[in-house]
């Protein structure tokens, strides 16, 4: 899994809104069941920063045991 901003969407096929993605209240995705390889954008409406946080790490955490994701590479920390 690679974490690396919404600039990878662009490029990444058509794309839909879908209303709790794996925990997330919704999600811009190009996630089509039984695909491998797919992008998303995962949107939270939390009222404080810390509390967004939490949840994008639990979203992140649920996809990774979904699809046995052993690690994720986190690209943004590149970009900073």
């Amino acid at each position: 899994m690679e974490i690396a901003g919404e600039h990878i969407t662009t490029d990444s096929g058509p794309l839909q809104v879908v209303p709790d993605f794996f925990g997330a209240d919704e999600a811009i995705t190009s996630y089509p069941e039984g695909r491998d390889h797919w992008v998303v954008t995962l949107i939270t409406a939390e009222a404080k920063l810390s509390e967004e946080e939490e949840e994008i790490k639990a979203v992140i955490e649920t996809i990774r045991k979904r699809f046995r994701i052993e690690r994720n590479v986190d690209l943004t920390l590149e970009l900073t």
